[in-house]
């Protein structure tokens, strides 16, 4: 062989060197410019980064790869027609054309079979079956006007809405900016929040409802007023010493209940008083009274009273008894109704004498919501055996396998810890009673509760906690609006993580950029060496 051809393939062999290193060099080179670029997030010229390190970087690699085409480019030729020769465009062609009709299938499909999964802890994209119940009952539609300004979050109202308007057909909303739709803005005249303008407007027929707060439990107690055909009332009773929920001011937040009557006023429940001792007292008629609430009584009620409250109860009233565990056990009271209640105290000593307590899955749907609620020490409620004939007793709530029952326990006095049996025992009970026969007839609901002061302000304002969740879904409950019992508050998922702007930045370059080219580059060392 002669020198001139040894030295020609010596250079070809150092020209394929320098190409092959150019080409690994560009696509080092170019992920370290790409990250440097993304880090910084700042461009010039409109498309160079204006980071000096990272600009130099992309221009380096690109200029690399120039040179890895340049020297790469007859074999480059050769190989593209020979897999064209060899029908690899045409298979290209079909992979593209099968491709493309599996993406138009797929979105026809997707328009056409709506699949939604909610993977959140606590369901915050799902409508309660309550909810979607309500929104199918529609006979006439509902339309929603959602006022939020340009520059605020509307990701929240527009999940919200969403789910109704995907649940019911006959639920519509519009998107409203106040600020620039002043027409609009003029004609609804929304209550728009005063700090960030935000508001919606619920219409039904001739009713309107409007709104303040994205909720789902907002929302759907303002479906059911609109389409309520008549307005009762709940009604708290007093002369007993009796949280009063009209009271002005907070008072003693151990037995205000402010916040219960703040969340009752905001699904549209009237709130009064009443008392029944007074000599010109009536029966409470069920038609206009949907709850009677006697919350912590600390005297007995006289004979008067418990007649006046049975006589509500026969023509099909609801009431709920909220216990003081200092005051009276209302025993004559609730024996006929099948409930029974002691001079005993429930408590828990790895609470320091709180119980807590969690409502199951299987629980009634009165207490459903009671995920978490906390009591103070309270007295047991249990049904009698055998109950009244026509009397149906449903155990509601019961306390936690390390509580106890402290015998013998005295207002005023200190509990006797010596004197105790291990629980768990029954602490709210449900007792009903059918009126009547045939299409009038009705039915008589008694709710029990050992303790009266789990509603108190001091507790329902805990964010641990759902004391307020139970005191309002009772109620509910009682006043037949079981679609707002099913509807405890969603807290929004505290489990988060935060990333930086460069993180956030970095993170979809390193699984769509850097994981593709790194199995790129492995398929090409694989064919390289079997080459």
């Amino acid at each position: 062989m002669s020198d001139l051809a040894v030295r020609q393939r010596r250079e070809d062999r150092a020209d394929r060197l320098m190409t092959t290193v150019s080409g690994w060099a560009a696509l080092v080179i170019g992920i370290l410019g790409i990250h440097m670029w993304m880090k910084t997030g700042a461009t010039t010229w409109g498309f160079l980064p204006s980071d000096q390190w990272a600009r130099g970087a992309v221009i380096l690699a690109f200029g690399l790869f120039v040179m890895w085409i340049w020297g790469y480019w007859p074999q480059i030729v050769t190989r593209v027609r020979q897999w064209a020769r060899a029908g690899g465009l045409n298979n290209a062609m079909i992979a593209v054309g099968l491709i493309a009709s599996l993406v138009l299938v797929n979105a026809i499909v997707r328009r056409m079979v709506i699949v939604k999964v909610d993977l959140t802890k606590n369901k915050r994209f799902t409508l309660s079956p309550r909810t979607r119940d309500l929104l199918k009952s529609l006979k006439e539609p509902v339309r929603a006007t959602v006022f939020i300004p340009a520059g605020r979050s509307t990701a929240k109202a527009r999940d919200l809405f969403r789910q109704y308007a995907e649940a019911g057909d006959k639920f519509t909303w519009s998107h409203v900016d106040p600020l620039i739709d002043q027409k609009t803005l003029l004609e609804k005249r929304p209550k728009l929040s005063q700090t960030d303008l935000t508001g919606a407007i619920l219409e039904y027929q001739d009713k309107r409802q409007d709104l303040s707060d994205f909720t789902e439990k907002d929302v759907t107690s303002a479906i059911l007023k609109m389409t309520r055909d008549t307005k009762r009332k709940i009604v708290f009773l007093k002369g007993h010493g009796e949280a009063d929920p009209t009271a002005l001011g907070g008072g003693d937040p151990g037995k205000s209940v402010q916040e219960l009557g703040n969340d009752l006023k905001s699904l549209e429940w009237p709130i009064e008083t009443v008392d029944l001792y007074a000599k010109d007292a009536k029966t409470p008629d069920p038609v206009e009274t949907a709850v009677l609430v006697i919350s912590g009584p600390e005297r007995e009620l006289a004979p008067q009273e418990q007649k006046h409250l049975n006589e509500y109860l026969n023509k099909g009233g609801r009431v709920l008894l909220l216990l003081d565990p200092n005051g009276p056990s209302m025993s004559s009271f609730l024996a006929p109704w099948g409930i029974k209640t002691s001079e005993e105290l429930v408590l828990d000593r790895s609470q320091q004498g709180l119980v807590v307590v969690e409502a199951g899955r299987d629980a009634h749907e009165s207490v459903r919501s009671a995920r978490r609620v906390l009591f103070q020490p309270l007295r047991p409620v249990t049904s009698t055996s055998p109950a009244p004939s026509g009397v149906t007793v449903t155990e509601l709530l019961k306390s936690g396998p390390f509580s106890e029952i402290a015998a013998n326990a005295k207002p005023g006095k200190p509990v006797d810890l010596k004197n105790t049996r291990p629980g768990p025992i029954g602490l709210a009970a449900m007792s009903e009673k059918k009126m009547g026969s045939g299409d009038d007839a009705k039915t008589a609901r008694l709710v029990v509760v050992g303790d009266s002061t789990f509603i108190a302000d001091q507790l329902t304002r805990l964010p641990t906690f759902y004391n307020l969740a139970l005191g309002s879904g009772l109620i509910n409950y009682l006043g037949e609006e079981e679609a707002l019992v099913s509807i405890p508050p969603k807290d929004e998922n505290t489990e988060q993580a935060f990333l930086t702007p460069d993180q956030g930045r970095l993170l979809p370059l390193i699984h769509f950029i850097d994981f593709p080219l790194l199995a790129m580059a492995l398929a090409i060392m694989v064919y390289l060496k079997r080459r």
